[in-house]
């Protein structure tokens, strides 16, 4: 299968996830806390954002190959990995193998 097909397809069921059950976290999208821009890596743009009301861990996902783009739950675990690994190679290799496993 072509990546970019695997690739839309996950996004099309990943904004379809998003809109129906994500945000049970909170009431609303809009109250989300920090957002940090975590680079990119595999065509894919990462922000790491905390829910403001109870803290959780989401991941905005843009794909530059195809313009689409969608949110993702992030353990506390995988957050805290992207945000500890230090800037450069260590940095990009925690970013990809994270894109890896979830897209």
């Amino acid at each position: 299968m072509n990546p970019l097909s695997k690739l839309g397809s996950w996004l099309s069921q990943s904004n379809k996830q998003a809109e129906s059950d994500a945000w049970n976290c909170c009431t609303r999208p809009q109250q989300m806390g920090e957002m940090t821009d975590m680079g990119h890596a595999n065509s894919f743009e990462l922000d790491l954002a905390s829910c403001g009301t109870c803290g959780a861990y989401w991941a905005s996902l843009f794909c530059v190959a195809n313009g689409k783009s969608g949110w993702e739950r992030v353990t506390d675990a995988d957050a805290q990995a992207l945000l500890d690994a230090p800037e450069g190679p260590e940095h990009k290799a925690v970013l990809r193998d994270w894109i890896d496993t979830h897209t």
